[in-house]
């Protein structure tokens, strides 16, 4: 009897490790998240687990939620991070006004799953609706900064998301490919066909418009070739979209404009393909012969906002395009049309040094007149873009401007990876006593809310 007892305790004693093995095991394979941390906005409603060594995000409500890890990076050097991510029934919910999308509208105001780059703007095209596992980047520049904490998102800097996100092949890349060619293009919009606050308007570009357009493109790239002393080699497109644009976006300073989200469906096919540094959406909103007047509030030109990390800027053509001298070169009236052009791209290069340098350490684009510059009619503020360009203001006994770091910090593209270097990021353990331990060292160490990811966009937009 003595001996059955002693066999059966052996027994139970195996059953009871294979047990715990078993659900050590299953614990390992379905909740280890590696050395991320998991964070959501809403404390409910998300659930983190992994399918087949696969992430999985699923948000059951809407929720900003992600598994983060921090990396280091070396300063002024190009980052790709890529991953192949699936997803099922993705759609979002606009933080702006709290409206629940389509998987469409979802796409466009670029709500969904993505990789990002916590407590920034920076952030990957999204995907959403139903999909099989695709291939999604984000390409950036580290700038002055030695870490940033890499998200993969259910959910955006611009709202919510609801569904389920499947991350998989995770993988991190650096190049160190410099140099000073700019790729500017300018969106022409033919048509505008937009519905605002109930009323419809349409306006149209004249091939005069157009012709103007493209005379100032190629004006503003001998211009900056020339403030910048040669530190900037700039190849300018001209891209004629005649598809209508139907969505304009509206602030309290601006009244109506254009934002990235607007014109997504019409220019994301060309941004993709094109590794465009710039970006200029051209259009007329409002024409005296027809009686057609979108309401703005007296903008001509706005930058200083992004498309993705590509600066973003508005130039719109006076509603009387004939009485006025406006974008037309004349010897006697206006010897600098490019102005708005060139005003417009600046807000760009004094957006990317703040992210080198102090604000305080360079003078604000608006701040000519604090410099004791004045706009000289037919020449407008030329003397002032130049010295700031040159870093040649005068400030007491020492001259400020923009510094050269500027002209080379334009976007990482795609083709500067093709002789990248990986990074180490992310690894399965070496075996899964290694994955346990990490599991529970996770326990004691779990970030169930982050704030710091954010979920309303801070606009940007400067005249």
């Amino acid at each position: 009897m003595k001996k059955f007892f002693d066999i059966l305790g052996k027994i139970v004693f195996i059953l009871i490790v294979v047990g715990i093995l078993y659900v050590t095991y299953y614990f390992y394979s379905k909740y280890y998240f590696a050395d991320f941390t998991k964070a959501q906005v809403e404390l409910s409603g998300t659930d983190f687990y992994r399918e087949d060594k696969n992430f999985c995000i699923e948000n059951t409500e809407y929720n900003d939620s992600v598994f983060y890890k921090k990396l280091d990076v070396e300063p002024n050097t190009g980052y790709k991070v890529s991953c192949k991510i699936k997803t099922e029934n993705v759609t979002g919910k606009d933080a702006e006004n709290n409206e629940e999308l389509n998987a469409d509208e979802s796409l466009r105001k670029n709500i969904g799953a993505c990789i990002s780059i916590i407590d920034t703007e920076e952030q990957s095209n999204v995907v959403t609706g139903n999909t099989d596992f695709k291939e999604v980047e984000l390409i950036f520049n580290s700038k002055n900064r030695e870490e940033v904490n890499i998200a993969f998102r259910l959910g955006s800097i611009y709202g919510e998301a609801i569904g389920k996100a499947t991350f998989s092949d995770i993988k991190v890349e650096k190049t160190d490919v410099k140099d000073n060619k700019w790729n500017i293009a300018c969106f022409m919009l033919d048509d505008i066909d937009a519905t605002l606050n109930g009323k419809r308007y349409k306006v149209s570009m004249t091939e005069e418009d157009k012709y103007i357009i493209k005379q100032n493109l190629e004006r503003f790239k001998t211009t900056m070739e020339d403030f910048s002393e040669g530190k900037m080699d700039i190849e300018t497109e001209c891209i004629e979209i005649e598809n209508p644009l139907k969505t304009l976006s509206y602030s309290k300073e601006n009244y109506y404009y254009i934002e990235p989200e607007d014109v997504f469906d019409l220019i994301d096919n060309y941004i993709e393909n094109g590794e465009y540094d710039h970006i200029f959406i051209a259009t007329r909103m409002g024409d005296v012969r027809t009686g057609v007047e979108i309401p703005v509030n007296e903008w001509i030109g706005l930058g200083g906002m992004r498309y993705g990390d590509i600066g973003f800027s508005n130039i719109r053509l006076p509603n009387d395009i004939e009485r006025t001298t406006m974008y037309k070169y004349d010897i006697m009236s206006d010897t600098f049309p490019e102005e708005v052009f060139v005003h417009e791209f600046l807000h760009t290069l004094e957006r990317n040094l703040g992210e080198y340098e102090d604000q305080s350490s360079f003078p604000a684009l608006h701040d000519s007149e604090k410099y004791g510059y004045s706009d000289k009619g037919t020449d407008g503020l030329k003397e002032w873009y130049k010295d700031y360009m040159r870093k040649e203001i005068r400030d007491g006994t020492s001259y400020v401007g923009l510094t050269d770091i500027v002209y080379s910090t334009m976007p990482f593209n795609k083709s500067d990876f093709d002789k990248s270097q990986e990074v180490e990021f992310y690894k399965e353990p070496a075996n899964i006593f290694v994955g346990i331990f990490n599991i529970i060292k996770s326990l004691f160490n779990r970030d169930t809310q982050s704030p710091a990811i954010g979920t309303v966009k801070e606009v940007v937009i400067t005249e």
